[in-house]
Order: structure tokens, then C-alpha cells, then sequence
């Protein structure tokens, strides 16, 4: 019995192996499909939180590369929203291998928490150790708001502490 290999995109058949990657380099983009999930979520993100953006962009790129006769691919994207109070939301996925794309849901999960710790120019809570799982560590948080993950997000700003009491 002789395996045939078929292209995900078109279906289309082949001998063996290598023939059916080379042939998918041309037909298959990976690109092509991450870029329509990060327009679903533009548009979205427009929609949803059109006083809060100043603007939002996003580039993807992706690489194709040969290993051991067979073809693989990666996809990487970057989403980049300004904020009307100055700050900066930046969203990138690493490398995805295979064709494992990152959907728009995920990546509007990501956006929603990244606004919700970007947006407020002002935090107050009670500041307290929140200990890992295992015991052998922890964070410290303003609120349910990681304080190291702040910090980070404010560099360059100009900020003030204030003991309330």
C-alpha cells in the first residue's frame, strides 16, 4: 500500500513527503491566516475600547525554513496600541511553529488584561505577599495587581508613593 501526503490547503496529493512541503510553501500562509485573526481583533479592539485608543497596529511575519526533507514554518506578530493617557500596550506571540496560530479570543484576553493594568494612572490597595502554590515563593500585590508586573509597565514615567496609612 503506498501513503499519499495531501497539501491542508488544497487538498491536493502527493508521492511522498517532501514533494507535498515544497508544494505547500507556495500554496500554504500561515501569514496569511494569522493576519486575518489579528484584523478580527483590531476591529474589535476599536470597537470595544474606541476612547481609551489612540491607535492600534500590528505587523506578522513568517519564516519558512527546510529541516530533514520536510518544510516547517513560523509565524510571529507584534500588536502595538497607544493609549489615550500615554501609555503603550504591546502584544507578541514569540515563534509559532507548525501552524499553531494564536486565535483572536486569546489574544483579546491578553489585550483585556493588559488595559486593565495600563488604563488607571492611579492604584491604591493594601499592599500584600500573595505566596506561591508551592511555598517557596510569591508576589507582592497592590490589590489582585502584581506589583513587579506595574513597575514594569510604568518605566520612564514619573511616579509618586504615598503611604495612606
Amino acid at each position: 500500500m503506498k501513503t499519499k501526503y495531501f497539501c491542508e490547503e488544497c487538498n491536493k496529493s502527493f508521492d511522498n513527503y517532501r514533494d507535498g512541503s515544497l508544494h505547500e510553501i507556495g500554496c500554504f500562509s500561515l501569514q496569511k491566516k494569522q493576519e486575518i485573526e489579528l484584523d478580527k481583533v483590531v476591529s474589535f479592539i476599536k470597537i470595544e475600547y474606541k476612547d481609551q485608543i489612540k491607535d492600534i497596529n500590528y505587523s506578522a511575519n513568517e519564516n519558512k525554513f527546510v529541516i530533514d526533507g520536510g518544510v516547517d514554518r513560523a509565524v510571529h506578530f507584534k500588536l502595538t496600541a497607544n493609549l489615550m493617557n500615554g501609555n503603550k500596550i504591546i502584544i507578541t506571540d514569540g515563534m509559532i511553529c507548525l501552524g499553531n496560530l494564536i486565535e483572536g479570543n486569546v489574544i483579546i484576553e491578553t489585550f483585556d488584561k493588559e488595559i486593565k493594568l495600563l488604563l488607571p494612572t492611579f492604584y491604591e490597595g493594601l499592599i500584600i505577599f500573595k505566596e506561591d502554590e508551592d511555598g517557596y515563593g510569591g508576589e507582592h500585590l497592590i490589590g489582585d495587581i502584581p506589583i513587579n508586573t506595574l513597575i514594569s509597565r510604568l518605566e520612564g514615567k514619573k511616579v509618586r508613593f504615598e503611604v495612606i496609612n
